[in-house]
């Protein structure tokens, strides 16, 4: 199911010099989506130049016990 989400960005580290470890915040009032690793995620960056599609990012971890917090 499609849903529109804002995150922010809350670390970028890089792995090596093609891949970076993105974590992310869901800063929205919606109900978190049931997300599991394996899973990809359509993000947008509104209003940048560089990425007029969306990217498929994988999910890695979804840290459930500071979502409940």
């Amino acid at each position: 199911m499609k849903q529109k989400l804002q995150i922010l960005i809350t670390s970028n580290e890089p792995l090596n010099p093609q891949n970076h470890l993105l974590k992310l915040t869901m800063i929205s009032n919606h109900a978190f989506p049931t997300m599991q690793p394996g899973q990809f995620a359509q993000i947008l960056v509104e209003n940048s130049p560089n990425t007029f599609l969306r990217r498929p990012i994988s999910i890695h971890f979804v840290d459930l016990k500071q979502l409940l917090n």
